[in-house]
């Protein structure tokens, strides 16, 4: 019998969610990543209410949603006038979890972690 191991080319949060849920069904996985170890800063400050779903569902969400700031409100100014205020966090049918003001590499950090706690060895 074979055993293989999937390879994930990334290790941004669409390769260790990838990485995270191909563990979760049981299959061995490999992160490998250009850099030589996580970053340190964010090129992302945000995180939609899907992603927190994603998250949730991949068991790597747990206390984020504590250490964040819920987006409530996305208001747009163009030259000093309001242009337009939108109200998003209000929970409905179709969006169950909070979009989250959260850097980067702390939704990385949640996702590595995860991924050691389903077994899968660091690079």
């Amino acid at each position: 019998m074979s055993t293989t191991t999937i390879v994930v080319a990334g290790a941004g949060p669409t390769g260790l969610a990838l990485a995270c849920g191909l563990r979760g069904a049981g299959q061995a996985v490999r992160v490998v990543d250009k850099a030589e170890g996580p970053s340190a800063t964010s090129r992302a400050l945000g995180l939609q209410p899907r992603g927190s779903e994603v998250l949730d569902r991949l068991g790597a969400l747990a206390d984020l949603p504590q250490q964040s700031v819920h987006i409530g409100q996305v208001i747009t100014h163009v030259n000093g006038e309001l242009m337009a205020r939108l109200e998003v966090g209000r929970r409905t049918e179709l969006v169950t979890r909070p979009g989250l003001i959260i850097s980067q590499a702390e939704v990385e950090a949640r996702l590595r972690h995860r991924l050691r706690d389903l077994g899968a060895a660091d690079k």
